[in-house]
């Protein structure tokens, strides 16, 4: 085997692993691309639940408000119970 021979072979082989690393950049950037895109839609979900939550707080607090106070029938009596009275 030349000397020639030998170098044509390495360049060969060094051309061959480039394709290979080359091959799983181009792997690793497509996970990552998905990987952002993956993240991005679970931060505007996020976002959607933390608004959610928050208007139905909202709601309830309102809701509390206007509730304030109930009038119940107690044997025939009518009677004013506190809504927010937990005795």
């Amino acid at each position: 085997m030349s000397a020639t021979q030998t170098l044509e072979d390495r360049v060969t082989k060094v051309e061959e692993l480039t394709e290979h690393q080359n091959g799983d950049i181009a792997f690793i950037k497509e996970k990552v691309i998905f990987l952002h895109e993956a993240n991005a839609a679970n931060s505007a979900a996020m976002l959607r639940l933390h608004q959610e939550i928050s208007l139905n707080g909202t709601r309830a607090k309102k809701l509390e408000e206007s509730v304030g106070s109930l009038y119940v029938k107690v044997d025939g009596l009518e009677q004013r119970v506190d809504a927010l009275d937990t005795k």
